[in-house]
């Protein structure tokens, strides 16, 4: 009896008083935010705050991000932001959400998820992270609050060339000069690629505002399936069973040697 109640005094004490990863998190860059907001305080001295106020594996990480290349502002304000969620879900959080729902995903698996959703500079970006030091963790907690699907970061460039140029008054130079301050790296090598085909820079601006807007075509065996299911939410074995039905002989061979 008296094991018992200990056992249960615990559960009660960690359910009043207990936090989250998430909350210990947010704690801590809250108490950062209020300690740095001296504005006066040099990167040096903001570092020695951080190393007096983090503990365990958060102190470890500080100290493996700083020696992997990481500048000291990065360090400053990965754990002085760590935690805290924005106010709105971005459409890259609510589709890995929708798609590792009740799977119960392994962090590797999650980070391979979201990874799926980047753009090359996204994904580029990740990497970088964690060669430098970040933990999977903080990565995932990144690209959840503040990442952007590749889809995200098509529209909002097409939205800001959209209101910076005009393609009726402005010269060759001046458009060209625009996209390349507004380009992501891998966009920048696109429209370098597309002058060197003789592309027209009002047909590469064209390309990319309105490609935000296309939506990849399905493929005829796609449309099949999706009719021939009537809608309906299939299970693997039922998408197998379609798919082979659809399949050719070649296909359907190829399929049973794998």
């Amino acid at each position: 009896p008296c094991l018992l109640r200990l056992e249960q005094e615990v559960i009660e004490h960690f359910l009043t008083h207990g936090k989250t990863l998430s909350e210990k998190q947010r704690e801590t860059s809250e108490k950062l935010q209020s300690m740095l907001s001296d504005t006066n305080l040099t990167p040096e001295e903001a570092i020695g705050l951080l190393q007096n106020t983090l503990e365990g594996a958060d102190k470890v990480q500080m100290e493996q991000m700083l020696k992997q290349g990481c500048s000291m502002e990065e360090v400053i304000a990965h754990f002085s932001n760590r935690g805290i969620p924005n106010k709105e879900e971005s459409e890259l959080a609510i589709k890995v959400k929708k798609l590792s729902s009740g799977k119960g995903l392994s962090t590797d698996q999650i980070l391979s998820l979201i990874e799926d959703q980047l753009s090359e500079d996204g994904k580029a970006s990740m990497a970088e992270m964690l060669k430098k030091g970040y933990s999977k963790e903080d990565v995932i907690n990144h690209f959840m609050n503040n990442g952007k699907t590749e889809k995200e970061e098509h529209k909002e460039t097409a939205r800001k060339l959209s209101l910076l140029i005009d393609v009726d008054s402005m010269s060759n130079e001046e458009m060209v000069s625009l996209m390349s301050e507004q380009l992501s790296p891998t966009d920048k090598k696109l429209m370098e690629e597309m002058l060197k085909q003789g592309k027209s820079v009002k047909d590469i601006v064209k390309h990319f505002i309105e490609r935000a807007d296309i939506e990849p075509a399905e493929s005829e065996l796609a449309v099949r399936i999706k009719k021939l299911s009537g809608g309906r939410k299939l299970s693997c074995e039922e998408m197998v069973s379609l798919l082979k039905e659809q399949l050719g002989e070649e296909v359907k061979r190829k399929w049973k040697r794998c």
